[in-house]
């Protein structure tokens, strides 16, 4: 937006309240795919992650990314700003979610009790 030399206005703002769930949305449904797998390893759970929550991402990602293409044909300025905001957010946050949070979970992930958060009210071992 600050490229494009817009100012936040009714528009904007509404644009931004519904992208921030999109921004999100497809690093929680792996980091869920990746915390409830039952493998031991992190390569092998986020394998896991890839595999049964990729196809739905990549869906997801692919028809959010289409239905904005269409807005950009739209006469109001409200539906360029939003189909701008919407197809950069969605191949964005495909992008993150599929190559940098994928690998740092790969590389950094919790494994076998090791970077489990439980001081914020996890599970507690005995």
């Amino acid at each position: 937006m600050q490229f494009k030399g817009w100012e936040i206005g009714i528009s904007e703002s509404l644009a931004m309240v519904i992208l921030i769930g999109f921004s999100v949305d497809y690093v929680v449904h792996l980091s869920a795919d990746y915390m409830h797998s039952a493998h031991e390893t992190r390569h092998e759970k986020i394998k896991q992650a890839y595999t049964e929550m990729g196809v739905s991402i990549l869906s997801g990602a692919i028809t959010t990314f289409g239905s904005g293409v269409f807005l950009f044909g739209g006469e109001m300025v409200f539906f360029n700003k939003f189909a701008l905001l919407i197809t950069s957010t969605i191949a964005l946050s495909f992008f993150v979610s599929m190559m940098l949070f994928g690998a740092l979970m790969h590389a950094f992930g919790p494994e076998e009790g090791f970077g489990n958060v439980n001081c914020l009210g996890g599970d507690k071992k005995k």
